[in-house]
């Protein structure tokens, strides 16, 4: 499970995170403009989850009220902006496409996580309104196709494909019965995981991607060119999991780690640059980006301590996530950095180091 998902499970049940110490900043790393913090609703944590090409950042940040989160939507121009405010239960946003429109999931009346589909005119909808159902809208394209996870009420896992037409459409499974739907591309184009990454599309349904030879993978991202990345588990050592590379010409390549026994990566543009998190020898997570030509290479490598990549779009800008005392030494870097210093709230320095760790040591 996601760190972030943990999180989110948690806040709904009533569990406080403040136990995590989790005050984490969101960051937008751009080549023109440089380094820049997200800001937040009030409280001591801001995760963001994707960025689409114009900039337009979603995901979800701690409220003034404790241990609630709000999805968020932010942008160079305007800051930071809370999607949901009259929301008296916890939101929280995993994609936005290139119209701005925005999906994710929000505590429903009935106590459970519901998807919804988010536009500037209509606001927030429930997609998946089925009481005692569980479910979280994770992707979108630029023709409103949704896709995501929902749980049945005997704990049952289905991706699913939502269009505003057509409804809930469920994906089926490579093998059992769960599965979880994380992105699609413009072309209708699925990719998620059963077990194994799988691949989904309208004419051939699901297609296993295999892992590295371990037992496990994910996939979480696939760009307009059917590239996909996403983490497998290596079949020697049984224990270590790499960030991989998908194509229909190559199939799946070990695109390997900096250093460490782990990597992963979390998202693609459609120039093929990808990005994601890694583990050194000593057991820190740190981001990277990598292409075709270059490589792996660590971002922001001057910076000590947790930081995470998220996200890419088409120009190059990421978004990713760093624990908040860290983000004053950035000031090291002189010119490349546009930050504002803040305190660190009531959580204090963290002891657990953020959303992305998880995903370089567990499944």
């Amino acid at each position: 499970m996601e760190r972030s998902i943990l999180v989110f499970t948690l806040i709904l049940a009533g569990l406080s995170v403040t136990a995590l110490g989790y005050p984490y900043e969101g960051f937008v790393l751009d080549p023109d403009n440089g380094f820049t913090l997200i800001g937040d609703l009030g409280g001591a944590c801001c995760l963001p989850r994707a960025i689409n090409d114009a900039g337009q950042v979603v995901g979800y940040a701690e409220t003034s009220e404790p241990d609630q989160f709000h999805a968020f939507l932010w942008t160079q121009q305007t800051g930071i902006q809370d999607l949901t405010p009259d929301h008296e239960g916890t939101t929280s946003a995993w994609d936005i496409n290139s119209l701005g429109h925005v999906v994710g999931a929000f505590e429903a009346a009935d106590g459970n996580n519901h998807a919804f589909f988010w536009t500037p005119e209509s606001g927030l909808l429930d997609i998946v309104p089925l009481e005692g159902w569980t479910s979280r809208a994770s992707g979108i394209n630029s023709q409103d196709q949704v896709v995501g996870q929902l749980r049945d009420p005997s704990g049952v896992s289905h991706a699913f494909l939502w269009t505003a037409d057509s409804g809930i459409h469920d994906l089926g499974a490579l093998s059992g019965d769960s599965s979880n739907a994380h992105a699609i591309n413009d072309l209708g184009d699925v990719v998620g995981f059963s077990t194994h990454p799988f691949l989904w599309d309208s004419v051939t349904g699901l297609q296993d991607l295999g892992t590295l030879g371990g037992h496990l993978g994910i996939a979480y991202d696939i760009n307009n060119s059917g590239q996909v990345v996403g983490k497998a588990f290596l079949e020697d050592p049984p224990d270590e999991i790499h960030a991989f590379l998908w194509t229909a010409e190559d199939e799946m390549q070990d695109l390997g780690t900096l250093g460490g026994v782990s990597s992963v990566a979390k998202g693609i543009n459609d120039l093929g640059e990808a990005v994601g998190v890694f583990q050194t020898a000593a057991g820190v997570t740190r981001a990277f980006r990598w292409d075709i030509d270059a490589g792996m290479r660590e971002i922001l490598p001057s910076v000590e301590g947790y930081i995470a990549a998220i996200d890419i779009n088409d120009g190059g800008i990421i978004v990713g996530e760093i624990p908040e005392p860290a983000t004053l030494s950035l000031l090291a870097l002189g010119g490349l950095v546009a930050v504002k210093r803040r305190r660190y709230g009531r959580l204090g320095y963290p002891e657990y180091r953020g959303d992305a760790e998880s995903e370089v040591t567990h499944t």
